[in-house]
């Protein structure tokens, strides 16, 4: 799961370096991120079509708003 770390990592500093999000908006999308691979326990090539589909599904029966939901799969 290393992979996942510097892939995190790498997606962090493109958020801030590339598209210049604001410091709470990294860590919304930072933690979203560690969220979903929290949930699969993959490393992220092994992810599949069905692991994205359950943790949609988690999303969906959560007591999550529409917008949440929404900026986690964004």
């Amino acid at each position: 799961m290393n992979n996942n770390r510097n892939f995190v990592r790498d997606f962090i500093y493109y958020l801030q370096a590339e598209r210049g999000l604001s410091v709470n908006t990294v860590e919304s999308y930072k933690n979203d991120v560690v969220s979903f691979l929290d949930k699969t326990q993959k490393d992220l090539e092994k992810i599949k079509r069905k692991d994205i589909e359950e943790y949609l599904d988690i999303l969906n029966i959560s007591d999550f708003s529409t917008a949440t939901i929404a900026r986690k799969t964004s």
